[in-house]
């Protein structure tokens, strides 16, 4: 018997078929879920659905559950300033923010094909690139819930200082989206940047509807009102004490599952990962979100399941949605391979997810609104920015062709070297990629996971430094002690100081790598850090597979 809902949103719709063999499992937790009343508990913001430690932590970060209505003024304010700003000859907006803040942004964004540029690295020929594009068309959004994150800092003073050399006011270019009377915002307000206060009952993982979300869409000339209505219609459903509900199936479902491989064609597979991440992954649990597409898709590992994640655009005639099935229902999937499929659009996406995550954070009796193990990568960067040492002038040893690692290594062969990283992984373990590189050469992305998948018969996740330390480096501090680390940082020689912070991006990116891997070890996780020039040179250098590795 398979398992599946499917739930008429009256034109908004949710589509949620489900294959895991923990049919019984997920029952029960259901039935649990219905007899608690979880879903009403939540929709009525009743904080004593979680742990009581994060009770008072969840009475400020329920906003998320009604903040439809109070996005369309938002939206409507963003819409009045593209105006002005078209009406300037301004049309290219970059967009500077680090998980939360730009991740729901970045997706949208490429769901609509808009030209928004997302700058969520400190990789210095990255950001130098987007920073010389000429300026005339040019709007900088700056990003941050807190105001104080250090990249968007840092992407503000080069800007500024780029905005001035061009004769360009940069008042009249910078667009700040954050809580109201955080460092930024006050800034914003002593220098003349337009500023859009978002709700500071919203954490940033769950604001994808928030004006972190939606601004940046707007300003690119995307009318957002339907993913807001779409949302607000699927929240009706989801507050339903039923077994019927999707988000407590999702819940629940993940609750079992443990390892979630997000299989998509668009980029919710980055917000999902950041959401299930940073919301689970403390006190040694959590659920470990694996983003696949592509061939990597089709590559099945015991102990991992697959979610088949669907965008659509919720305009289905409604007589296909009309029936609703119960969770001991029977359907047909194509792919039985998957555990499940949720087929929505974007609005019901966003809310199903958080929604779930939420739930999920009952049945794991943990807190998923704090992120308790982020701040320790952030305290270590600064310490070793105060004592700096670039590579060439701390040991290193050369590998080959231009790769160097670490002085140390117990030996100077890279595939020794991944071996022995590879025996450092538990059978119910997992290899974390971790590119402190330009983003922008990803070519062999894929070909690199699949190489490492195959090679050790783990799962093995990827992330772009700095951008995952905002979104999986929680689970990897704080969730279970299973994983392994592997630190690819940019060896590029390029020096784009920071105005008045006294150092370069060069010298950020490398420190930000470093301080990760100092609090990894100081918790006992193996990691191998190689410097290289890009993932290309990696990949060519890798050795090969043994045939029986292969297959």
């Amino acid at each position: 018997m398979r398992l599946a809902v499917l739930r008429d949103l009256s034109r908004s719709w949710v589509v949620l078929e489900v294959l895991s063999s923990e049919k019984e499992k997920i029952r029960c937790i259901l039935d649990t879920l219905v007899d608690k009343k979880i879903a009403s508990r939540i929709s009525a913001k009743d904080c004593s659905v979680w742990v009581e430690s994060a009770r008072e932590e969840a009475s400020r970060r329920l906003g998320w559950l009604d903040v439809y209505d109070h996005s369309l003024p938002v939206a409507q304010s963003a819409k009045a300033l593209r105006n002005d700003l078209l009406k300037n000859g301004v049309d290219r907006f970059v967009l500077s923010g680090m998980g939360g803040s730009s991740l729901a942004s970045e997706l949208m964004s490429d769901y609509f094909q808009t030209s928004l540029i997302v700058l969520d690295t400190t990789d210095p020929d990255h950001v130098f690139r987007v920073a010389s594009e000429p300026l005339d068309r040019t709007s900088l959004i700056l990003s941050s819930k807190s105001g104080s994150t250090l990249e968007v800092d840092s992407h503000r003073r080069l800007f500024e200082k780029h905005f001035k050399g061009s004769g360009i006011d940069p008042s009249s270019r910078i667009i700040c989206i954050t809580d109201p009377n955080s460092p930024l915002d006050l800034l914003a307000q002593e220098k003349g940047y337009r500023v859009f206060n978002a709700d500071p009952s919203v954490g940033g993982r769950f604001s994808a509807l928030t004006a972190f979300g939606i601004v940046p869409l707007v300003l690119c000339g995307i009318d957002v009102t339907p993913i807001l209505s779409a949302a607000k219609r699927a929240f009706v459903a989801l507050k339903e004490d039923s077994q019927a509900n999707p988000a407590l199936i999702l819940g629940a479902l993940l609750a079992v599952e443990g390892k979630a491989a997000i299989a998509s064609e668009s980029l919710i597979g980055n917000w999902i990962e950041q959401l299930l991440a940073e919301s689970t992954g403390k006190d040694l649990t959590g659920v470990l979100p694996i983003v696949t597409n592509g061939d990597l898709s089709k590559v099945r590992l015991e102990g991992v399941s697959y979610f088949d994640v669907r965008l659509e655009d919720g305009s289905r005639n409604s007589s296909e949605n009309s029936s609703e099935k119960s969770i001991q229902s029977e359907t047909e999937c194509a792919d039985k391979e998957f555990c499940a499929r949720i087929t929505a659009g974007l609005g019901e996406q966003f809310v199903l997810w958080e929604f779930a995550t939420a739930v999920l954070g009952h049945i794991l009796s943990i807190n998923p609104f704090d992120q308790p193990d982020v701040e320790k990568a952030k305290e270590a960067t600064r310490g070793i920015l105060g004592n700096f040492k670039k590579p060439e002038d701390e040991p290193v040893i050369s590998l080959q062709n231009g790769i160097k690692t670490l002085g140390g290594a117990c030996t100077q062969n890279l595939g020794e070297l991944l071996d022995t990283l590879g025996r450092a992984i538990p059978p119910s373990g997992y290899l974390a990629i971790q590119a402190y590189l330009d983003p922008k050469n990803d070519d062999g992305v894929m070909d690199l996971v699949k190489y490492m998948v195959l090679r050790y018969n783990r799962p093995v996740t990827f992330g772009w430094g700095p951008r995952f330390l905002h979104s999986t480096g929680q689970y990897h501090k704080g969730g279970p002690r299973i994983g392994s680390f592997l630190q690819l940082v940019t060896d590029s020689d390029r020096c784009l100081e920071i105005p008045g912070l006294g150092f370069d991006f060069g010298k950020l990116i490398r420190s930000q790598a470093a301080g990760d891997a100092q609090v990894l070890r100081s918790i006992g996780r193996p990691v191998l850090t190689l410097f290289v020039n890009s993932l290309e040179d990696l990949t060519l250098n890798l050795p090969g597979l043994e045939p029986s590795l292969s297959n």
